[in-house]
């Protein structure tokens, strides 16, 4: 449990290419798994939040993004109804998207992902809500909201 007032703060990056976005169905973690999202997870202290998109999609799926082929797409600030070892708190998620990388996405860490894809937008598999929420305002170029998932 943090005992600070500071929000928890969470990256991700979008890869989308010809209408698709490739998503990792989560697995063995404890949380949503068998959903879809992004290559994501906590930004690290010192990191800012691009660099720490683009080091969670290169440790997993194994693309490397160069910075200047990624733009800020999204900032959601959510408040987190938690399960019992991390009760409500606030979290600040960053959505990052890239339009060039080096590399085809694989399940680089399949300890915590059983399969990667590409989706087309318009037949998405069930993702963990917020994501799902972030891509919509992602894709009708919302830069900011606030969410309670």
């Amino acid at each position: 449990m943090r005992n600070d007032c500071s929000a928890i703060q969470e990256v991700s990056l979008i890869l989308m290419r010809d209408g698709k976005v490739c998503l990792l169905r989560r697995a063995n973690t404890g949380y949503m798994d068998g959903k879809y999202c992004f290559p994501a997870g906590h930004k690290e202290p010192g990191e800012t939040p691009m660099a720490g998109a683009i080091r969670e999609a290169l440790e997993e799926t194994g693309v490397v993004v160069d910075p200047l082929s990624v733009a800020h797409a999204h900032t959601m600030h959510r408040m987190c109804h938690g399960r019992s070892e991390e009760p409500n708190h606030e979290r600040v998620a960053y959505f990052f998207l890239a339009d060039a990388w080096k590399g085809e996405p694989t399940n680089a860490e399949p300890a915590k992902s059983d399969h990667v894809g590409w989706f087309s937008i318009d037949a998405l598999p069930e993702m963990i809500p917020y994501m799902e929420e972030a891509l919509d305002y992602v894709l009708a170029g919302v830069p900011y909201s606030e969410s309670n998932h």
